[in-house]
C-alpha cells in the first residue's frame, strides 16, 4: 500500500531492480557481464564527461583523483535522519524522501560520513529498517540506492546476504562496495573477494585491488596481486605501481626462484618501464627490476614477449649511452647498466632473436609481420589467466 500516495508513481515504480538486472546478465554472459549489459538500465551520465559508459570508472576517480571533497554535514544528518525515521516507522514518506534524496548523491563521497552518523546514534536495526536494506538493494532500480544498500548488507553481517554480494559484485560498479561490505561481515572477505574479481576486466576490479593492497593482511593475496592484481585491466598502469610498490614486489624479485606467473607479471613491468623511461618519467628501483628479469630469463627464454622486450630494451640502452638522465631515470647502478648492456647485446645476435627480426616487416609467409604477432603475444600476456 502507498500509504497516501496512491494517485501518484513512486520514483521507483515500473522500473527493473538492477540487481535482477545483473543476475539475468550474469546467467547470460556465465558469470560475467558483457559488452553493452554493462550499461546498467538507469541510464546515468558518467560524471567524466568519456563519450561512453565505463562501470566503476566515476567512483574510481572519485577516490584517488579527487578524494579531499567536503561532506556538508547537515547533508549527512538529513539522509540518517530519513533513514531511522523510517526504520522506526514505516511510513513510504520518509522512504520516498530517503530515496529521492539518495539517487541522485553518489555514495563514494560520503558513504563514510553516513555509517559513522548512524552508528553514533546506537540505533537498533527495526524490522523496517531490516527489510529497507534488502529492498535498496535487491528491488531499488538507482545504482546509488543499490551501493549503500550493499554497504549496509555487510554492516548487518549476516552471512545469508553473501549469496547477493557475490553476485552484485561481477558487476563492475558495485565491486567496490561488496568488497567493503564483505569487509564488514567476515574475516575471510579478502578470499572472497579475489575470486570474484578474477574474471573481471574493468574499474571494479581495479578498485578491489587497491583494497586488498592496502587491507588485506594475507600474505597469499599480497602474492595474487603482485602476480595478477594488474592483468586484465585496460589502463593497467593505474594500478600496476601500487601493486609493485604495496604488494612489495621487488622482495619476491630477489628470490632465487621466481613462478611463471611472477616471471609473467615481470615481463609487464619492464615494458612499461621503458615506456616510462622514453617519456620522462623514472622509478627508483626500475634497473633492478630490468636486471634480474635478465638474470631470470637470458639464455633460458625465447619467443615473441622475449623479443619485444630485448628488442625494446636495446634501443633504450643504445640511447641510454649518449643520455645519461635515461640512467639515471631507471635508477641503473652502473655495474647493473653494464650487466644489462653486455646480456642484452649478446642475446640480440643470436639466431632465435635474429630469426624472429628477420621476419619483422609484412611478408607472404607472416602477412601482418612477427612485430604484429609479438603485440599480439604482449597482449594475451596483459589479459591473464586467472
Amino acid at each position: 500500500m502507498k500509504q497516501g500516495f496512491e494517485n501518484k508513481k513512486l520514483p521507483w515504480e515500473g522500473r527493473e531492480p538492477l540487481y535482477e538486472y545483473v543476475k539475468k546478465n550474469l546467467k547470460k554472459g556465465k558469470g560475467i557481464i558483457l559488452g553493452d549489459d554493462k550499461d546498467l538500465p538507469d541510464n546515468v551520465p558518467m560524471r567524466m564527461d568519456m563519450g561512453y559508459y565505463d562501470p566503476g570508472c566515476d567512483d574510481y576517480w572519485d577516490l584517488y583523483a579527487n578524494p579531499e571533497k567536503e561532506v556538508n554535514p547537515k547533508f549527512i544528518k538529513r539522509l540518517v535522519d530519513l533513514f531511522a525515521s523510517y526504520s522506526q516507522r514505516g511510513k513510504m514518506e520518509d522512504k520516498i524522501k530517503f530515496y529521492n534524496t539518495l539517487k541522485d548523491n553518489p555514495i563514494v563521497g560520503y558513504w563514510d560520513e553516513f555509517l559513522d552518523e548512524l552508528s553514533s546514534r546506537e540505533l537498533p536495526y527495526e524490522q523496517a529498517g531490516v527489510e529497507l536494506v534488502h529492498w535498496m538493494v535487491e528491488k531499488a532500480p538507482d545504482r546509488e540506492v543499490v551501493k549503500l544498500g550493499i554497504i549496509l548488507l555487510g554492516v548487518m553481517r549476516d552471512p545469508e546476504n553473501l549469496t547477493i554480494l557475490k553476485t552484485m559484485g561481477r558487476h563492475d560498479e558495485f565491486t567496490y562496495y561488496v568488497g567493503q561490505a564483505l569487509m564488514q561481515m567476515t574475516p575471510i572477505w579478502d578470499i572472497i573477494l579475489v575470486d570474484i574479481i578474477k574474471p573481471l576486466c574493468g574499474f571494479g576490479r581495479a578498485l578491489a585491488v587497491m583494497m586488498l593492497l592496502y587491507e588485506s593482511e594475507r600474505e597469499e593475496i599480497r602474492k595474487w596481486c603482485v602476480r595478477h592484481g594488474f592483468q586484465r585491466f585496460y589502463a593497467t598502469d593505474l594500478i600496476m605501481w601500487d601493486c609493485v610498490e604495496q604488494g612489495n614486489m621487488l622482495k619476491e624479485l630477489r628470490q632465487e626462484e621466481w613462478d611463471e606467473s611472477l616471471l609473467e607479471a615481470t615481463q609487464i613491468v619492464v615494458k612499461d618501464l621503458l615506456i616510462k623511461g622514453e617519456r620522462g618519467g623514472g622509478y627508483k628501483y626500475g634497473g633492478e627490476i630490468i636486471y634480474l628479469y635478465l638474470k631470470h630469463t637470458i639464455g633460458k627464454r625465447r619467443g615473441y614477449v622475449q623479443y619485444l622486450l630485448l628488442d625494446r630494451l636495446a634501443e633504450y640502452l643504445e640511447e641510454a649511452v649518449n643520455n645519461k638522465f635515461l640512467i639515471s631515470n631507471l635508477g641503473f647502478t652502473e655495474e647493473e647498466f653494464s650487466d644489462v648492456w653486455i646480456d642484452v647485446k649478446r642475446e640480440i645476435k643470436k639466431p632465435w632473436f635474429l630469426k624472429i627480426k628477420s621476419n619483422e616487416r609484412p611478408s607472404e609467409k607472416c602477412p601482418y609481420g612477427t612485430r604484429h604477432l609479438c603485440e599480439r603475444a604482449f597482449e594475451r600476456l596483459e589479459w591473464g589467466k586467472d
